[in-house]
């Protein structure tokens, strides 16, 4: 399992250096080896790059045989005009991006560089061009793309090698998991089917937003005939059992919970010591359904 980054540096009440870089070592502590940031993961235009400073700053405070076995993944293609978030997939930007990138983290190559959003503007070719480019210089180590549809991870494919696909995927989000032909109507056209394409396209899937988000969570921990009851017959907290159900639906899924406090840190890494049998997984899946049908 791996962890998300962005709540350290998206609020303005946000922890400090020294408490962001603390609940990074934390999750290394709890085994979590893989962390996911972006750099407008920010609070706005002024901050760009926040988020990849401070994670800059947790790899410079390693020692040399932690520092190896830390991944980093990054984003590029999202700016910020203010407190908006505006796409842009031009080459010449995403190289500039990456660039700057590689400069917040203090690396000499990005671990997983990461397409973030398609810019309806320009096409996926040629900005997925330009990390075929960044990936031939050396600048980084492998590519994945994030809010993708099946039929744009295969017009990716074709440009360079896809390794990973992050979309949102959750309790209160289950269209990656559905069939392309059986989405329900309203579904984001842009997620059914990527569950299991990137299961037999052999790449991992890192669902964004796994546990629904605060106020999904609270919803379904406070339910005294739902998640909550459950999760306390198993022996567990309610995060756990949500991010078991994920890990549940393949090796292939690399959950990314974010987290701001090392109380949940502890709390979220222990969902992978339970293993969820088929019956609990139905039970789960009908109170999602229930509470967000």
């Amino acid at each position: 399992m791996g962890r998300g980054c962005m709540p350290l540096s998206v609020r303005e009440e946000r922890p400090s250096r020294e408490e962001g870089v603390a609940v990074f070592q934390e999750a290394l502590r709890c085994g979590v080896n893989f962390f996911d940031t972006a750099d407008c993961y920010c609070t706005g235009e002024s901050d760009f790059g926040h988020n990849e400073r401070l994670v800059g700053d947790f790899l410079r405070s390693l020692s040399n045989g932690d520092r190896e076995r830390v991944i980093v993944a990054t984003k590029g293609g999202i700016m910020r005009s203010g407190a908006d978030w505006v796409r842009n997939g031009r080459p010449d930007y995403l190289k500039k991006a990456c660039e700057e990138s590689l400069r917040n983290l203090g690396v000499e190559r990005i671990d997983l560089y990461q397409h973030h959003r398609i810019d309806p503007e320009v096409p996926l070719e040629d900005s997925l061009g330009a990390f075929a480019e960044l990936r031939e210089e050396g600048k980084i180590a492998h590519v994945g793309v994030s809010n993708y549809g099946v039929e744009e991870i295969e017009r990716a494919r074709k440009i360079v090698p896809v390794v990973s696909v992050q979309n949102q995927l959750g309790p209160n989000h289950r269209e990656p998991e559905w069939s392309v032909t059986h989405a329900r109507p309203g579904a984001d056209p842009n997620t059914p089917g990527t569950l299991s394409a990137t299961r037999d396209g052999e790449m991992a899937f890192l669902p964004w937003c796994p546990l629904g988000g605060m106020g999904t969570a609270k919803k379904l921990a406070q339910a005294e005939d739902g998640l909550g009851a459950l999760a306390k017959e198993l022996g567990g907290s309610p995060c756990q059992i949500v991010l078991a159900w994920l890990l549940h639906k393949g090796p292939h899924v690399i959950p990314i919970p974010g987290a701001s406090r090392k109380e949940s840190i502890r709390d979220s890494s222990k969902a992978v010591d339970f293993v969820l049998e088929g019956s609990v997984v139905a039970q789960l899946e009908d109170i999602f359904l229930k509470s967000f049908p």
